[in-house]
């Protein structure tokens, strides 16, 4: 398990290795106006080798020129365009992290979809469920483990397909010429 610390500022995600260094106070309420992100991303490794984002902690922040002031709670809700920043980050980052991680973690960042069971994924999307398993067993679906279940959100399915690691139909994707 190692954790990442992330600054989210106007959108923009950003090391806080530079602004970690300044002295921080405490305050009770960080304005809404000109509010920053202090990110604390946890990120795991299982016994397969699968990594997953498996905690993100929020905290806001006003920067200036000599100090930090920091909110003392964690916040418990993010506004739509400060999780989407930090979706976006987090995905480009790792995807196949990000296609494993908790519900809870997927829920604080704007993607309150469930996982389902990989059967009921290939019945919902009308794919083969054989082609789903071979990829999955080939981690190019990345799913989660639930004893000997693998476990899915339908996203994943599609990012697969627009990542071209999945493809649709039975067989093998056909060759452009």
């Amino acid at each position: 398990m190692w954790i990442e610390t992330v600054l989210l500022v106007a959108g923009q995600v950003q090391s806080a290795d530079d602004v970690i260094g300044r002295s921080a106070t405490l305050v009770t309420v960080v304005p809404e106006v000109n509010r920053a992100l202090l990110v604390y991303i946890t990120t795991t490794e299982d016994a397969q080798h699968a990594v997953a984002y498996t905690g993100v902690l929020c905290q806001a922040v006003q920067i200036t020129d000599d100090r930090i002031e920091l909110a003392p709670t964690p916040l418990t809700a993010l506004r739509p365009d400060e999780a989407t920043a930090l979706r976006t980050a987090l995905i480009t980052r790792r995807w196949a992290a990000w296609a494993r991680a908790p519900h809870a973690v997927r829920v604080l960042l704007g993607c309150p979809e469930p996982l389902v069971p990989l059967a009921t994924a290939a019945a919902q999307l009308r794919m083969p469920l054989a082609t789903l398993a071979r990829a999955a067993a080939a981690d190019r679906l990345p799913t989660i483990r639930a004893g000997d279940r693998h476990m899915v959100y339908l996203a994943t399915i599609g990012d697969a397909i627009v990542r071209r690691q999945l493809h649709s139909q039975a067989g093998r994707p056909r060759r452009g010429r």
